[in-house]
This record gives C-alpha cells, structure tokens and sequence, in this order.
C-alpha cells in the first residue's frame, strides 16, 4: 500500500511538471517543406529546358561524387525509346573498351557483369537491366537546384 501510494505522489509530480511548461509555439504552414510559400498553395515549378545539343559538341560534366553515373551531356529524343533489341546508346558507346579523348564514353565492363551470379560472370551482352540506360544516367537540364548540397561521397 506504501509502494503505491508513492507511485501516485510521484506521478502527481511529474504530472504537474509538464503541464507548468509552456506549450509549443505552432509551426507555420509556409515553413514545412521546400516550397518557398504555403503547404496550401499549389506552386508551379519553373520551365526546364531539356538538352538539344548534338552528341560531342558539349563536354561532360564533373560526377557529384565518386561512383555516380555520368550524366548524358547531349540530348536523347533522337535516341527514345531505349528497349533491349533497340539501344541507340550502343551504337557509340558500346564499341571501344578504352576511353580516348574526343571518343564517346565507352560502356564500362561492370555493365556486362552478371552480379546475379556467384562468382559474377563478364558477357558479351549488356547484363540484366543494364539496357535501360536512362534508368541511372540523366539527360542534363538547366534546372537550378531546389536547395544546397554539401554531400561529399
């Protein structure tokens, strides 16, 4: 009976403890999120214009961090759809094993690689889902990030 009663003085105390504090001050609507305005607006993004630039008259740009896929740095519509019996990206990309200044990025060795297997096992072939080109490499764009990025691989 003690132990109980003891149990109920401390919780009376605890209890009176948070409802001394004061309460949380609200969170507006126009500070959640990335959006720069309300939750309840409904914001259109800015026009982003695709690349047209044929392949090799621009350069590639610096990946963001190491292991990232390169991102394509000429257009692609000429060359969609992308599907397994017709990949236009093989065409240039596919042939040489060795990259050479002013040459297409050749497709790297791990693209022919089955990691499915043990121990994986190199192909002639793209490997698996590796056809879908787009599936890791972007089309570049003249977007403007939404915000800051400090990562650094």
């Amino acid at each position: 009976m003690r132990s109980l009663l003891v149990v109920l003085a401390l919780s009376a105390g605890c209890a009176a403890v948070r409802t001394a504090e004061a309460p949380a001050a609200p969170i507006r609507d126009a500070s959640l999120g990335l959006a720069k305005g309300s939750a309840f607006e409904v914001l259109t993004p800015p026009a982003v214009a695709e690349e047209d630039s044929s392949p090799g008259e621009k350069g590639v740009r610096p990946r963001p961090f190491a292991g990232a896929a390169p991102v394509v740095p000429h257009g692609i519509q000429g060359f969609l759809p992308i599907t397994p019996k017709e990949n236009s990206c093989i065409a240039c990309h596919g042939e040489a094993k060795v990259k050479k200044a002013g040459e297409p990025t050749p497709i790297p060795p791990t693209h022919y690689t089955d990691y499915t297997r043990r121990p994986p096992v190199a192909g002639e072939k793209l490997s698996g889902a590796r056809w879908v080109c787009t599936s890791c490499h972007v089309q570049q764009t003249d977007a403007r990030p939404i915000m800051g990025n400090r990562f650094g691989g």
